[in-house]
């Protein structure tokens, strides 16, 4: 279960610090004497951290270049050794499981990164210092520890213990409750500035809306000057025929006149001229009977 976390421990959600303590606490399947996981589980000291670094030094001389070497046994190994202050060589161990799995890379550099940040661009294993055991294995020493760990705890130790678990329980719940306000916080400003937004967009259109309907008073406005001006010139182009037409009738009505004046000065003149030919013909017409009397 540990080795799946280390390779997929980013892309399954959790964050590293969860992730690296789960590898350094969850590798039963790992060591020889699993006992000495779950008493640093309990009570991660400087002993019990040594102890499980040892157990780890254990598991990877038991397979040592065994092609079945489990996922993630380097890496914890790595783990181990950078909280015991072996960065050197944990940067070595770390460039090792990227080497042995590929596709553990990503994972391992974030890891880096985190623990042992002066060695980060170590690339190769080559890089680094070789790669050794460097914790010292004392047989009898381990058994001491191990002996004095397997006598239950006194009533005292387990008080001691259960004040520091609710402090650290008190501890994180403060946190958890930190962090929480600071996300209501982020949310709630979030929030503001979404209503800031809003209101800058809803300000925005209302100008919009009010550009365009000012633009849509102009350019009805400019029709309507544009219709009466075409208008008073169609009032004006109706006047200047009708004026037209009455010069036109004026002028109609002065000739009809004139011709009738015209006219009737002729007829005046004809009539004249026809009573100046009977008075002639009648002069003639004597003057032959008078002539024809004489004779």
């Amino acid at each position: 279960m540990a080795s799946v976390i280390i390779l997929t421990g980013c892309s399954s959600g959790r964050s590293l610090k969860q992730t690296m303590q789960f590898s350094e606490l969850n590798l039963a399947t790992s060591t020889s004497n699993p006992s000495q996981l779950l008493s640093y589980n309990s009570k991660p000291t400087q002993n019990h951290l040594l102890i499980l670094a040892h157990e780890y030094q254990r598991a990877i001389q038991a397979v040592g270049d065994d092609y079945y070497v489990r996922p993630g046994l380097y890496a914890d190994y790595a783990v181990a050794l950078a909280r015991l202050g072996y960065e050197e060589e944990a940067a070595a161990w770390f460039n090792k499981e990227a080497e042995r799995f590929p596709v553990s890379k990503t994972y391992v550099d974030e890891l880096k990164r985190t623990l042992v940040p002066q060695y980060a661009n170590a690339k190769r294993v080559a890089d680094t210092v070789s790669l050794t055991l460097p914790v010292p294995v004392d047989e009898e020493a381990l058994a001491k520890e191990i002996a004095r760990q397997s006598v239950p705890p006194t009533r005292e130790e387990l008080a001691r213990e259960r004040a520091e678990a609710r402090e650290q329980a008190a501890k994180e719940k403060k946190e958890l409750q930190k962090e929480r306000e600071q996300e209501r916080k982020e949310a709630a400003k979030e929030k503001k500035q979404l209503q800031k937004e809003k209101e800058k967009a809803k300000k925005q259109a209302a100008k919009e809306k009010e550009a365009a309907r000012k633009e849509a008073l102009k350019e009805k406005e400019a029709a309507r000057k544009q219709a009466m001006k075409e208008k008073e010139e169609a009032l004006k182009e109706l006047q200047e025929r009708r004026k037209e037409e009455q010069k036109a009738m004026e002028q109609e009505r002065k000739d009809n006149i004139r011709l009738g004046k015209e006219k009737e000065k002729e007829a005046k003149q004809a009539e004249a001229e026809k009573k100046r030919q009977e008075r002639g013909q009648s002069k003639m017409d004597r003057a032959e009977k008078k002539k024809g009397g004489d004779q």
